[in-house]
């Protein structure tokens, strides 16, 4: 029976013969200058696709519950009342392999967003994406606030969420030891300083207030052999000297307490690869990273003690 579809000007040719060019009998024919699908007419389907009561079949997968433990599957559903998608469970109690009771007598439901960075937002997850993007393109917060018409505490709250991922990132991939500063083959060595910030506000002598932080850098050797060395002229003697220039890689800051040995060596440790070079001021509390050796007792031979950085250039 011949159908019609207005919208897509597509009619039937049931009743054609087969014509040039691999064209068979009930394969769907268009007019001049209007294009039609080369495996049938597929607008109808996509209608039916996205259709707003089908829209949210995308989102169709399944979780566990594990609220109190239960490990049923939670199926996703589509709350008349608000639109919103939530995962459904259905409850009951179970006996799990030591024999303690599990799961909850009720149904329990929570939203999609849970355990996520959109979970228990107001704003729309437009917005939401919209700030992520602009805070992790170097934006101020006072700008981003601005441009989107957010309050402050929103856009902050949204910023800590990310620093909290991404120091969690941080820590699952680059402290392994394959990631750690000085792994790359160009690094020649590591410097490392600490700087306090604060304000003295004209208090000549007193104490500054503020916080210290550590930071530590790589020194990588240039690609190109030309741009490894410059020619340095010292201003009162005018002599001229071949010094080496080294190119920044992987940065490393964070705030300490204080700037002692047992606050900053644990940091290096836990940061830089085994066997790297590490040039400092020559602050005293570097002063421990200097390889120790250590001899056998009996014999008297030096043991080969191995810590993260073997030597220490003083640059002061």
């Amino acid at each position: 029976m011949p159908r019609s579809n207005s919208s897509a000007s597509v009619t039937s040719n049931n009743n054609a013969t087969p014509c040039r060019g691999g064209r068979v009998s009930g394969q769907v024919v268009s007019r001049y200058r209007s294009y039609v699908p080369p495996a049938g007419d597929r607008i109808l389907e996509a209608q039916v696709i996205v259709s707003p009561e089908r829209a949210w079949d995308a989102f169709d997968r399944t979780s566990i519950c594990g609220i109190d433990g239960c490990q049923k599957v939670c199926i996703l559903r589509n709350r008349a009342e608000n639109g919103r998608l939530t995962y459904y469970c259905a409850g009951g109690l179970d006996i799990d392999e030591n024999g303690d009771t599990i799961g909850h007598p009720g149904r329990k439901s929570r939203v999609c967003t849970y355990n996520s960075v959109f979970y228990n937002r107001k704003c729309m997850t437009n917005y939401t994406l919209s700030v992520m993007y602009d805070y992790l393109k170097d934006s101020s917060i006072t700008n981003i606030c601005n441009s989107h018409g957010m309050s402050r505490p929103a856009v902050t709250s949204l910023a800590n969420d990310l620093r909290l991922m991404m120091l969690s990132d941080y820590n699952a991939h680059n402290r392994q030891e394959e990631h750690k500063l000085g792994s790359n083959v160009r690094c020649h060595h590591i410097q490392i300083d600490e700087s306090k910030f604060g304000k003295r506000k004209n208090h000549r002598g007193h104490r500054v207030e503020g916080i210290w932080v550590f930071g530590m850098v790589e020194y990588l050797v240039p690609i190109n052999e030309a741009d490894r060395f410059y020619t340095y002229t010292d201003h009162r003697t005018g002599d001229q000297e071949l010094r080496p220039r080294y190119e920044a890689g992987r940065k490393f800051f964070c705030t300490v307490p204080n700037r002692t040995a047992a606050t900053l060596l644990p940091i290096i440790y836990d940061n830089c690869q085994r066997v790297s070079t590490i040039r400092s001021d020559g602050w005293r509390a570097y002063s421990g990273l200097h390889p120790r050796e250590e001899r056998d007792e009996i014999t008297g031979e030096i043991l080969d003690k191995y810590s993260c950085c073997r030597t220490v250039t003083d640059c002061s």
